[in-house]
């Protein structure tokens, strides 16, 4: 059978993740941010996905994307100093020489906050981030939030400044 697995983190929504172990019960799943295939950043173990982080997913707050791989260097670049969600910038994997202030950061166009465990929570893509009235809105955020709802097997959120549209697909096998 199949020993491993490695699934994207913008795809890796707590149901497929469950459906997966469900497959593999002896296997080992792992979510993995890059900015792209071949440039892993992050990594969460399925285990932990589902048994820690899945509520605060439910209410909002992200996907847990897990911690940097040791050979990364990562930081957020918050636009605002009163903001805690920042946009995500990785450093080249050969940069553990040069000296943090001349390091060629590269911007992942994606936006995430940090845990108390050191854990990047991706919030969504930094274009996408809206704000109606003193709230700021995070599509993404929210169309996994609604992924966790009973029967729902896929969820699309679009805002601008006048509508907040939601389509929501209900699970054929539920």
């Amino acid at each position: 059978g199949i020993e491993q697995a490695f699934v994207d983190a913008r795809q890796a929504d707590p149901a497929l993740v469950e459906d997966l172990s469900d497959i593999m019960p002896d296997g080992q799943i792992f979510v993995v941010y890059g900015f792209d295939a071949c440039d892993p950043v992050t990594l969460i173990d399925s285990e932990t996905l589902l048994k820690e982080t899945t509520r605060s997913t439910a209410l909002g707050h992200g996907a847990c994307i897990g911690t940097p791989i040791p050979a990364r260097k990562v930081k957020t670049v918050a636009s605002e100093n009163t903001e805690i969600i920042g946009e995500i910038h990785i450093a080249p994997l050969m940069s553990g020489a040069i000296p943090s202030h001349e390091i060629p950061w590269k911007s992942t166009g994606d936006c995430a906050w940090s845990d108390d465990q050191g854990r990047l929570w991706l919030m969504g893509r930094a274009r996408e981030k809206t704000t109606v009235g003193h709230q700021t809105l995070w599509p993404y955020a929210l169309q996994l939030s609604l992924c966790t709802l009973e029967d729902v097997s896929n969820a699309q959120v679009r805002i601008d400044s006048e509508n907040i549209v939601v389509r929501i697909e209900k699970s054929l096998y539920a």
